[in-house]
């Protein structure tokens, strides 16, 4: 690690490598991967939807307004 250090009393490059880090394994780790993906895509298709919520939201309100312009 390259770096001028950080303001922290007692805690040096040598004390954090020496720290053993704990990982899930790779099954796990590639797991939580197609789980991450799967919940973005999600909030992707959900996103997506927020225009078309808001068009609709603004069409009730033009319609209670008297700003219809449909007839």
């Amino acid at each position: 690690m390259i770096g001028s250090g950080a303001n922290i009393n007692n805690l040096s490059q040598d004390v954090l490598k020496g720290l053993e880090v704990p990982l899930p394994s790779m099954e796990e780790q590639r797991r939580i991967v197609v789980d991450v993906d799967a919940e973005i895509a999600e909030i992707r298709s959900v996103g997506a939807l927020i225009p078309r919520f808001e068009a609709r939201i603004q069409g009730v309100l033009d319609h209670l307004l008297g700003n219809d312009q449909s007839g």
